[in-house]
């Protein structure tokens, strides 16, 4: 029996703070800047034919940590909504 409750505890902590979604997102983003590298380092791809590279790279990397943030974002605000909503 306690164990079936500590299971239900930590499923509602889990269900609370979404750890799953962070992760999937945390691990999209670093797989894709993982990628931007590679391809930074080999000259490949956009990098090939950039007048300046590193240049290049930095606006690459804002826009994929800009894109992580928003499908971030865009995973928590409806258990935020649902929250703010439970303490009316």
């Amino acid at each position: 029996g306690l164990l079936a409750v500590a299971v239900v505890v930590l499923e509602a902590i889990q269900s609370i703070y979404q750890f799953q979604g962070k992760g999937i997102t945390y691990q999209s983003t670093a797989e894709a800047l993982k990628h931007e590298k590679y391809l930074w380092y080999a000259t490949a791809g956009h990098y090939l034919t950039a007048r300046n590279p590193e240049a290049l790279l930095a606006e690459r990397i804002e826009e994929i940590l800009y894109s992580g943030h928003g499908r971030y974002n865009s995973e928590m605000e409806p258990m935020s909504r649902a929250r703010v909503a439970g303490k009316q």
